[in-house]
């Protein structure tokens, strides 16, 4: 009876509340994330399929929920410009092109810091044993910080992630592109064409040479729209063909003949990355093989002379 009475006390209610708040706004965002996907997926054919992250950022942001989370991320964003902006910029990289993004991202940082802290003390009043005060908070703090840097965390993963997409997608893109450079077609015009090109094997480049070439359109210099590109990308290979494109401008030499070399260069780049990962293949093995097949091996050398030197003593 003490056990029931001390889970119905204020603290213990405003605990139940607060989890079941949190689980709400999480099934409520998930469900308008899933309509969403199911509009765009029912009413579009292949060009809105190439905008569609931005497409489904832009629609997203119309919900009551995501509408809160950004007032809420917006009361704890830092208010250094250069720190927005960088973080702004990772938020591209990783592939989350809307403007809620950014409040999202500083909103879904405090949220967790608040409530899976409230969580784990909700469920410590469940366990069989008792757990010190000491410790609860201890540990209560400790998850509170991995609430904070979780957000960051995933940011960065799917950064690198995305950029070893681009990187290994690179090499086909500057191919398509030599290719209809060579058949007569005009920078802006291979862009054009490439981006749709693109979207079966790396949907995340396409999009994003999609607003290279809308950039164009709108009346951008072919070096800045490549500078924006990289901005988004993020990669190196992007920065040597804005480079390249410029050098080939300034001493007016063919930039059909400039890309076919450069595009030769990233497919040798390409072949010395996979190279290296068969490489360093070996070294990897070590560790399991070490932890997993030497105990078993040792084991089965081992086994027969302990049982016959137990026979021997016996």
């Amino acid at each position: 009876m003490s056990d029931v009475t001390g889970l119905m006390q204020p603290g213990s209610v405003a605990m139940l509340v607060s989890a079941a708040v949190f689980l709400l706004v999480l099934l409520v965002l998930k469900t308008m994330l899933a309509q969403g996907a199911i509009r765009r997926r029912v009413g579009a054919p292949l060009a809105p399929t190439v905008r569609s992250p931005i497409e489904a950022a832009e629609v997203s942001e119309h919900g009551e929920a995501l509408r809160w989370l950004m007032r809420t991320g917006g009361l704890f964003a830092p208010h250094d410009r250069m720190a927005l902006v960088q973080v702004r910029k990772q938020l591209i990289q990783a592939g989350f092109f809307s403007a809620a993004a950014l409040p999202v991202y500083y909103a879904s940082r405090v949220l967790l810091a608040l409530a899976l802290p409230l969580l784990a003390i909700l469920l410590s009043g469940f366990l069989p044993f008792g757990v010190p005060a000491v410790l609860t908070f201890i540990a209560a703090a400790w998850i509170a910080v991995t609430g904070l840097i979780v957000p960051a965390v995933f940011v960065d993963w799917r950064r690198s992630k995305m950029q070893v997409d681009y990187r290994h997608a690179f090499p086909d893109f500057m191919d398509l592109l030599v290719v209809c450079i060579e058949a007569g077609q005009s920078l802006q015009g291979a862009l054009d064409r490439v981006s749709r090109e693109v979207v079966p094997y790396s949907p995340a480049l396409a999009v994003n040479l999609r607003l290279a070439c809308l950039e164009l359109r709108a009346g951008a210099r072919l070096t800045d729209a490549i500078e924006a590109l990289h901005a988004r990308l993020g990669i190196e290979e992007v920065n040597s063909l804005g480079l390249l494109l410029k050098q080939s401008e300034e001493l007016g030499t063919s930039i059909a003949d400039s890309l076919r070399v450069f595009s030769d260069e990233m497919r040798d780049k390409r072949l010395m990355r996979a190279e290296t990962k068969a490489h360093a293949l070996p070294v990897k093995m070590t560790i399991p093989l070490g932890f997993f097949i030497f105990p078993v091996i040792l084991m089965v050398i081992m086994l027969p002379v302990i049982i016959r030197i137990r026979i021997a003593f016996v």
